[in-house]
Parts: structure tokens; C-alpha cells; sequence
């Protein structure tokens, strides 16, 4: 962080390795979701052309 201090980082409880995956076991549809919307947003505000 003291390199990159305007980056984000989120830690999602009871959700392990390959969580946002639906095809594996270790699947956690709510922090998935929370992930996902996420990621969504960052594309939009750092991807997407203003």
C-alpha cells in the first residue's frame, strides 16, 4: 500500500480460493456477487472512455 496508495483491496470473509467460480465446490454466491459488482464498477470507472 505504501507504494500504491490509492489501491483498494478487499478481503471477502468465508470465501476462499476460487470463489466467484460457480463450477467448484468452493463457490460463495454472496461475496461473488459482492466481487463481481466490484469489478463491474472499476471497469466502468477506469476502463469505460469520459
Amino acid at each position: 500500500q505504501k507504494q500504491h496508495p490509492a489501491a483498494e483491496f478487499y478481503l471477502y470473509q468465508n470465501a476462499g480460493h476460487g470463489f466467484n467460480c460457480d463450477q467448484r465446490n468452493s463457490y460463495a454466491p454472496e461475496p461473488a456477487a459482492v466481487a463481481w459488482a466490484r469489478t463491474l464498477t472499476f471497469f466502468k470507472n477506469t476502463l469505460v472512455e469520459k
